[in-house]
């Protein structure tokens, strides 16, 4: 069912504080939050690539995207994956197995639930063509490339770069002098994460410029005062910023909260967040945060001072 608001993308690099934005912005109980539907593990069927390139030139994917933003797309049974010939049992699966499934069924026929936010680092580099066919509002979020980085190190991540040379068009378009030469298999983790960093911000940034109603905020500024720049972001896409709405981004960024998260937890929303700015200089090395500034340089040098690393 299509919603009667102007839906809205949040989208950056993988830990870049996509979901602690998008979970903010969604606290208005008018807004329903979905979860990575360009995640070709676990979002919608017919999504099988990593960080998708999608645009005007040529799409499958339109009717795909259409179905999300009209909540009748269909999640990828995240728990037990086997086809089965049973009706009845496929359609348990689909509706029960996987809980973005349920959800998006149940806000989309929610009446209260009057727009979508998509909340989907894959989407990055086809941002500009959803925010554009779809008229959706769009925030794309950048980190410190050094704190990026260390949360992939901290949790043992990897992203092949491979990914993003197979697909022709968005090499054609935008990565060709970037990656043409960067071999995916020989890379170490710190100069894969920088190529990464360096490929999507880049995009991003030029997407933005083109574009004046995107916006391209830094992580760091919205971790020193949070509550500003929600005000502003709230104000821009005309979400009501109550006083439930204050005090649960109070809670989740207060100097009370821990800056470290808790073993290997994925997403601790629950932070000191004008703390969590630096935490990436207790996990990486010197040698490491050096090789991050020399890749990153050309891009992360107009947002990133001399200060801040």
């Amino acid at each position: 069912m299509k919603k009667a608001r102007k839906p809205i993308l949040v989208t950056g690099a993988p830990r870049s504080g996509t979901t602690f934005v998008g979970k903010m912005l969604a606290l208005p109980y008018h807004v329903a939050y979905v979860d990575e539907p360009f995640n070709s593990l676990t979002g919608v069927k017919g999504m099988d690539t990593w960080f998708p390139y999608m645009s005007h030139a040529a799409n499958e994917h339109e009717q795909l995207v259409r179905d999300v933003i009209e909540g009748r797309a269909s999640f990828k049974p995240s728990l037990l994956r086997e086809e089965t010939k049973n009706p009845l049992k496929q359609l348990a699966r689909e509706m029960f197995v996987s809980r973005e499934n349920l959800e998006h069924r149940l806000d989309s026929y929610n009446p209260l639930k009057q727009r979508f936010l998509i909340k989907d680092p894959l989407a990055a580099f086809s941002s500009e063509y959803l925010h554009r066919e779809f008229d959706l509002h769009t925030v794309a979020v950048m980190r410190h490339p050094a704190s990026m980085i260390a949360s992939y190190k901290r949790l043992g991540w990897r992203f092949s770069l491979e990914e993003l040379k197979r697909q022709k068009p968005l090499m054609d378009d935008h990565l060709k002098g970037l990656l043409d030469e960067v071999d995916p298999k020989k890379v170490s983790h710190v100069e894969e994460g920088s190529y990464l960093w360096l490929a999507i911000n880049g995009v991003l940034e030029k997407y933005a410029e083109r574009n004046k109603d995107m916006l391209l905020l830094r992580h760091e500024d919205l971790s020193r005062d949070p509550l500003t720049e929600f005000y502003k972001m709230y104000q821009r896409y005309d979400l009501p910023f109550t006083t439930r709405v204050q005090r649960r981004i109070k809670e989740h960024t207060s100097p009370s909260n821990a800056a470290d998260p808790l073993n290997n937890v994925v997403h601790q929303l629950k932070r000191d967040s004008a703390e969590n700015i630096h935490r990436w200089k207790k996990i990486l090395t010197k040698k490491e945060t050096e090789l991050i500034r020399t890749i990153t340089a050309p891009l992360a040098d107009k947002y990133y001072s001399a200060a801040e690393w």
